[in-house]
C-alpha cells in the first residue's frame, strides 16, 4: 500500500523526522489499527519512477521534499 500526501505540517510535513525502528500505527476508518516500523527512508528525484515503486514493503508513505524537487518514500514493514 501506498499512501501519498503534502509535506504539509498536518500531512506528511514531519515524515523526514522518521528514523529506521520507529513505529507508525495505521487507522482505518472503521477503527482498526494497523503497526508498522519503519525501515528506511530514500531520498529520490522526481524522475525516478521505477525506484518510487521498487521494493516489497507493505506499506509505504510517500512525499515531496519541502523544496519540491526530490521525493521522499518511508518504507514500513508491518510489525507481528
Amino acid at each position: 500500500m501506498v499512501i501519498v500526501g503534502h509535506n504539509y505540517k498536518k500531512h506528511f510535513g514531519e515524515l523526514t523526522n522518521l528514523q529506521p525502528g520507529n513505529e507508525v500505527t495505521l487507522q482505518t476508518m472503521d477503527g482498526q489499527e494497523y503497526c508498522y516500523q519503519v525501515a528506511t527512508l530514500e531520498t529520490l528525484t522526481s524522475t525516478a519512477t521505477k525506484e518510487m515503486t521498487a521494493g516489497d514493503y507493505p506499506l509505504t508513505l510517500f512525499t515531496c521534499d519541502y523544496s519540491g524537487q526530490a521525493r521522499i518514500a518511508v518504507r514500513c514493514q508491518q510489525k507481528a
